[in-house]
């Protein structure tokens, strides 16, 4: 809580620094990840969550722009686990076999550091380029559809680190106000498990957002 605090400060102080004018969007959307790194991971799949924050461009020139924010992510995967479990029944060697549904939410508050180029003079289509910084916040596990209470936020590091590389387009509605839609990939770079994993193995985060905004010149 305090690092997130002392991150909206920080934001906050950015915004009144600003000696040319700025563009403070409102974003949210879809989000789509995974992890990598070991042979468990790479027998997950992606899964569907969401994403939403604020959005701070600075014009460096006429084409380019410098670009941050503070965005709340959930980063998910799932898996399929082959189970024996035993049964209401009297007999304890009576179980059932089936398939467990295995989803795990990683919740994360990301600070991208980005570099936009805008292709043509409108300021309509564009690139983004930069690492981005990730501070874990908290895990959730559901099976089948149930919450776990076991906690396993120790198993997972405090901070992620990564690189993104996104492409997107604005539509103009005012003089002052713009819809944006931007597609984005956010490959990360760090290994975060704080606990051993087998094989040697890493486990690290890929995520693709579909970001909408309404932005705002100030």
């Amino acid at each position: 809580m305090k690092k997130t605090i002392l991150l909206v400060f920080f934001l906050a102080n950015l915004l009144a620094q600003a000696q040319n004018k700025i563009i403070l969007s409102i974003s949210s959307g879809a989000t789509f990840s995974n992890i990598r790194g070991n042979d468990f991971a790479e027998e997950n799949k992606y899964d569907f969550n969401y994403v939403g924050g604020i959005v701070i461009e600075k014009p460096i020139n006429t084409n380019f722009s410098f670009v941050t924010g503070l965005h709340y992510e959930n980063k998910s995967f799932k898996n399929e686990i082959d189970a024996a479990f035993f049964t209401n029944s009297m007999d304890p060697f009576v179980f059932n076999e089936g398939t467990l549904k295995v989803k795990v939410t990683l919740q994360y508050i990301t600070i991208p550091v980005l570099f936009r180029y805008y292709f043509d003079k409108e300021k309509q289509f564009y690139f983004n380029a930069g690492p981005y910084l990730g501070f874990f916040l908290n895990t959730t596990t559901r099976v089948d559809g149930d919450k776990i209470k076991e906690d396993s936020n120790d198993i997972f590091k405090k901070i992620d680190f990564g690189w993104s590389l996104g492409i997107g387009k604005k539509f103009k509605i005012t003089e002052k106000n713009k819809l944006s839609i931007e597609l984005r990939d956010n490959l990360g770079l760090l290994n975060i498990s704080d606990v051993p994993v087998q094989g040697n193995g890493t486990v690290k985060t890929n995520s693709f957002n579909l970001i909408l905004g309404y932005e705002f010149n100030l």
